[in-house]
């Protein structure tokens, strides 16, 4: 199942907004300040310079996926940005990454990194679709400006993503490495249905599904008018 994202599945909330494409560029150097010490990019990437110098690039193919097949949102000051999936896109192809990365992605990061991604990627993905089989809304990324972080955010991006799957009566599914990120998704609805260690390091992984809130029927919006 697939779902296009039309202009009347914007968010609701004003401090909320799609991602505009011009801005691709922008937004995954944001994601790259946001992730610059998060352990997953720190055991691809251990050289903080290479690090530096690639983490957008490979964060580029991501938001460049949500803004063409998902829900890719951000704040009027760019101070962060959630890359939302959609039912039936929650594990994008090969071929998608690969179009995503044209002119994005810098080879030194897969030659790098390759290792490490054969061992990891594919046990995360196993790990997803044992944890939520059935259609829902993914997560796959949330990232807020250093300088930004602490101050509602992320809150507003969560909180404008879980509207769409409200709407569409479906979960919520993310992962998360920080243990302090499990109390704040939990504050937002998301209960952890596995812990795990990532193959071939010591890195733990939380699973988090948040249930589907269907809209009560005075929140739905009529069918048609008049």
């Amino acid at each position: 199942m697939s779902f296009k994202i039309e202009p009347a599945d914007t968010p609701s909330r004003p401090e909320v907004h799609p991602l505009p494409p011009h801005l691709l560029h922008q937004a995954a150097q944001v994601l790259a300040d946001a992730f610059f010490d998060d352990p997953l990019m720190v055991h691809y990437l251990p050289d903080p310079q290479k690090r530096r110098a690639l983490l957008p690039g490979v964060l580029g193919v991501y938001t460049r996926i949500a803004i063409r097949q998902g829900l890719a949102l951000t704040t009027p000051g760019l101070e962060g940005v959630a890359l939302w999936m959609p039912p039936g896109k929650t594990d994008s192809s090969l071929w998608d990454y690969f179009l995503a990365s044209l002119g994005m992605l810098d080879l030194r990061f897969v030659f790098m990194a390759w290792r490490r991604l054969r061992e990891i990627e594919p046990f995360v993905e196993r790990l997803h679709h044992e944890c939520l089989p059935q259609p829902h809304w993914y997560l796959a990324v949330l990232g807020v400006r250093p300088g930004a972080q602490k101050q509602g955010t992320g809150t507003r991006l969560i909180a404008a993503g879980l509207e769409r799957a409200d709407r569409d009566a479906l979960p919520s599914y993310l992962e998360t490495m920080s243990e302090e990120n499990v109390a704040f998704y939990q504050k937002r609805g998301f209960q952890v249905v596995r812990r795990v260690t990532l193959p071939g390091t010591m890195l733990p992984l939380w699973a988090m599904v948040r249930p589907a809130h269907p809209p009560s029927p005075t929140e739905r919006e009529p069918d048609h008018a008049g």
